[in-house]
């Protein structure tokens, strides 16, 4: 009878504290911040994180190099010389994700940073041309095009507006 009874206090303990930290917490909208906004609204700490990821999708520069390592296979000389162009798109990339980070949330200067790590990505794959052999680029040109389709057909149709 004893067990039971600090078993049921224990349990008691738990969900009163449980409440207690639920009422505390501020009311958080659908979409998980303050402001309804999954970033926690424009300039929130998240909100950069998102700048940051959408310049990384701008230029895949991580899956294009396991693409073409693991599915289209390189070695030797041309893995080298590939891994160097790579690791320069990679420091140059850094360099713009530090800046959407450090951005207040700016549309206008977010979509300047993703055509600027577009760039980065279309001038290492110009470079790559020289490095890899006709064979290869039509590989990793097709792995692009398939992984750009499925990334559009992940997004959310845009409905027209009823008025």
């Amino acid at each position: 009878m004893k067990r039971k009874f600090i078993l049921l206090t224990i349990l008691i303990g738990v969900a009163l504290i449980s409440f207690v930290t639920m009422a505390q917490r501020p009311n958080m909208p659908q979409g998980g911040a303050p402001g309804g906004m999954p970033g926690g609204g424009p300039g929130g700490g998240q909100g950069r994180m998102f700048g940051a990821m959408a310049v990384t999708q701008a230029a895949p520069i991580e899956n294009s190099w396991a693409q073409l390592c693991f599915e289209i296979g390189i070695e030797g000389d041309t893995m080298a010389n590939a891994m160097e162009l790579y690791k320069q798109a990679w420091e140059k990339r850094k360099e713009v994700i530090k800046k959407a980070e450090s951005s207040s949330g700016d549309r206008e200067a977010m979509q300047g940073l993703r055509t600027e790590s577009e760039k980065i990505y279309t001038d290492l794959k110009a470079k790559l041309k020289d490095v890899l052999s006709s064979d290869q680029m039509t590989k990793l040109n097709y792995w692009e095009k398939k992984n750009q389709e499925q990334a559009q057909s992940r997004r959310p149709q845009q409905q027209p507006a009823n008025r």
